[in-house]
């Protein structure tokens, strides 16, 4: 077998197929989130989860959900809210998206946020938002998967 490497203009679709998987993507309305997204769908994914944190962030997820359904119709989309930082939240947001989807294949523990606050002139309340976000979101977002994959076999973490 011989092995080449796909040249710049292979289409990502034909790298690998994700068709009929479900995903679901913390932080997917914006930024690293929202280029996984599409590149999911463009990926042949059955339907993706965009997690966003508020109801400020809302509207932008729902216009992101629409978006990536438009360019991809076969990509069933929606947009969820939780708070990554609240375990309970991130847990009924990920059963209620595989009840919704019938199955949950690849989960991304992508929100995140920064301050430009120096770490001396932090206030306590903005370091536990920080460290809330980006430290206890991937975790509890990786315990909610974990709990929906021990379920079905076979799985991984």
């Amino acid at each position: 077998m011989s092995l080449r490497a796909p040249d710049e203009t292979t289409p990502l679709s034909q790298l690998f197929s994700l068709e009929g998987r479900v995903c679901l993507v913390t932080g997917g309305n914006r930024g690293i989130g929202f280029a996984v997204c599409q590149g999911y769908a463009e990926a042949g994914a059955a339907g993706i989860a965009i997690i966003h944190s508020s109801e400020a962030t809302a509207e932008l997820a729902n216009e992101r959900a629409l978006e990536i359904e438009k360019q991809y119709p076969r990509t069933k989309v929606r947009a969820y809210k939780a708070d990554v930082a609240n375990a309970k939240e991130i847990e009924d947001v990920t059963k209620r998206v595989f009840a919704d989807f019938g199955r949950l294949d690849i989960v991304v523990a992508n929100a995140g946020v920064y301050t430009e606050t120096p770490a001396l002139d932090m206030l306590p309340e903005e370091a536990q938002y920080v460290t809330g976000v980006n430290y206890f979101g991937p975790l509890y977002t990786a315990q909610a998967a974990a709990s929906i994959a021990r379920r079905k076999q076979p799985s991984a973490i």
